[in-house]
Formats: C-alpha cells, structure tokens, sequence
C-alpha cells in the first residue's frame, strides 16, 4: 500500500468517526429535549388530577351540605307537627322504603278508613334497618290472638320456613344491594283507639302486598305523661316524701328495685317483690312512714354564684329565645320546654346555646356536655 492510499484511509475512518460522534451528540440532544418534555408534562398532569379530585371533593361536600339542609327541612318540618298530649304513639314498622313519607302514609292510611279519628303520623324514618336483621334475630311479623289457640309446632315450622325463604333471596340479591325497611311513630286520639287500630291492622298486607304492617308500642319516651296526682310546686317547695322516694319517672322495674334497696336498708320482709310481679304498692306506703317517724339526714350543699356577666347575658338571651309551639318533654310538667343542641343549627336560639356554653367553660372546661 503507497503511502497516498494509507492516508485515504485514515482520513475515511476518521470521517466516519466524527459522523457517529455527531449522530450520538444528536441523540443525547434529542433524549435530554425527551426528558424536558416529560418533566413539564408531569407536573401538568398532577396539576390536572388535583384540580379533578378539588373538583371532586367539592361536588361531595356540596352533596352532603344539600343533604344536610334537607334533614334539617325534615326535621324542622316535623317539629311543626302538633300532637295534643291525650294522644297515644303507636310504632308502625317494615315499611318499605318507598312508602315511609308522611306523605304517602297518610294516604295509605285514609284508604283503609279506619274506625277512629284521624291520625297524626309525628316522625318518619325511611332507613331504619334492613330485612337481613329481621333474619338475623327471628323477628316474626306474624300475629296471633292472645285469646285463640294456636299450633306452636306448626308455627315454628312456618317460622322457620320463612326464615330459609329470606335467606335464599339475600343470597340471589347482588352483592352491595341492601333492601331497607322504615318505621313511623303515629299518634292516636286516646289509647282505646290506638288499641282497636293495632287489632285492625296487625299483621295486615297493604300497598298491592308490598307492607305487612307490623305494630308495637312506642314507649315511654313517647306515650310518658306528667303524673297528675303531683301537685305544681312554688318556688322553694319540695315534693311529698313519697315522691321523693318513688318519682314518677321511673319504670317498674327501677321503682321495685328502689323498692328493694330501701327494704334491705331498712330491714324489711321483700318476700312479696319475688312473690308478686307488679308495683308492691303497701310495701313502699310503709317505707313512707317509716321516714315520716326516722326523717332522712339531711345533707345541705351551697353552690358557687356565677358571674353577673354571665347571668346578665343568660337572661337576656332567655327572654328573646323562640319557644316551641308545643312542648319537647311531654312528660315534664312545665309550662313549656325546649331542647338545645350542640354542634348543631337551633332556629333563632343561638344565642342561648352560646349562654349556656360559657356558663359550662366557667364551671368545668373539661366537663363532657352535651346538649
């Protein structure tokens, strides 16, 4: 080889390499402008699905403050809702969800042209519970006449058939579906008629069979009433001393244990409370006179005066406070009574509430209230 072809040579290799030192240059330029790409793409795209979930967020918050307004519509408009004390609550149950509105109760129960007055449907609630629990706890919506003889072999069987039929339908319902039930509080003119409207209606198949209405009492959250034979009581003045040991608040099984108690204090025979299920009636009369003969002791407490700034600002927020219509504790005796609540909007009463919380601070700022 000459000496002119060797330096063709070297200068065809070198040529070729300064072209693949350029097209790897070109490269690196071209996955750096790559990786610029990206990096402003990302932020961009996390920009973007912030603004989504913000959007999101916010859609939920103002589902939930629409649905809060409505229950407080509902439960203002059920506040409205007059029921003279004479009255007396029933529980009506396993409404179908549909039909538990006020609306549509009343009109069910117009069609069915009961024997009574009217009556007066106080509070509804469309999701009460579902029919798995009903399964769940063998509630039977079956009724039978305290009177009339019955199959109690034959009614298990039935029980127990309809139990196997509900469960095999929640296992053909899709998974997440959940049929909900309602129940309603319904007031009668007199307790004879909530009577005769339970025998009437028990059991009964209503709405093109959709309800089977099942009935039981309400309470005595609903149906308490103030005991007449207590006088009203002046300023000062306490109650007899049978009332003191017995208020009429209490149920019967707490009046037979106070009942109970005092006798293991005072010594005395309790045999009849085993002997007897209802109130035992001479047994607390002579427990009043013993106390009338051996007076309790006696322990006088004095309180702490609150702050005339607090008293001020109480007061005046008691006289422009908006008294319910009727009555929020009918078994009060009181000429009227209002409930407050906290964390939670009180109709042209917040004044009152704010009152009352600082009057509380003052006393105890770690006392669990709630009102």
């Amino acid at each position: 080889m000459t000496n002119s072809e060797g330096d063709a040579c070297r200068l065809g290799a070198s040529s070729l390499e300064g072209q693949e030192a350029e097209t790897s240059a070109t490269d690196a330029k071209k996955s750096s402008c790559e990786e610029r790409v990206q990096s402003t793409e990302a932020p961009a795209k996390r920009m973007k699905k912030n603004d989504k979930n913000k959007e999101k967020t916010k859609g939920k918050s103002e589902q939930r403050s629409t649905r809060e307004a409505a229950n407080f519509e509902k439960k203002k408009e059920e506040e409205v809702v007059e029921v003279p004390e004479s009255y007396y609550f029933l529980w009506f149950g396993d409404i179908p969800k549909d039909l538990a509105t006020r609306d549509t109760l009343k009109q069910l129960l117009a069609e069915l042209e009961l024997p009574t007055q009217e009556p007066i449907i106080k509070h509804v609630v469309a999701k009460g519970y579902t029919k798995k629990k009903i399964a769940e706890h063998g509630i039977s919506t079956e009724t039978t006449s305290d009177s009339a003889p019955h199959d109690r072999k034959g009614e298990a069987e039935q029980q127990q058939q309809e139990q196997e039929q509900q469960q095999q339908q929640q296992q053909q319902q899709p998974k997440g579906t959940k049929e909900w039930l309602g129940y309603a509080f319904i007031a009668f003119a007199s307790e004879a008629e909530a009577r005769q409207a339970e025998s009437l209606l028990q059991g009964r198949t209503i709405a093109q069979d959709r309800w089977k209405i099942r009935i039981r009492d309400a309470g005595d959250s609903w149906n308490a009433k103030p005991d007449a034979s207590i006088a009203d009581l002046a300023a000062g003045q306490q109650p007899a001393l049978f009332h003191q040991l017995f208020p009429g608040s209490l149920k019967l099984a707490e009046r037979r244990a106070a009942v109970r108690r005092h006798c293991e204090k005072l010594s005395f025979d309790s045999a009849i409370l085993d002997e007897q299920p209802g109130t035992p009636t001479e047994l607390m009369e002579k427990i009043c006179k013993h106390y009338e003969t051996n007076p309790r002791e006696e322990l006088p407490l004095q309180g702490y005066n609150l702050p005339p700034n607090l008293i001020a600002d109480a007061l005046a927020a008691l006289r422009a406070a908006k008294w319910p219509d009727v009555s929020e504790r009918r078994s009060v005796r009181a000429a009227n009574y209002m409930v407050l609540w906290l964390k939670r909007r009180n109709e042209e009463n917040e004044g009152l509430v704010q009152a009352c919380e600082d009057i509380m601070k003052w006393a105890d700022p770690a006392y669990p209230c709630t009102m």
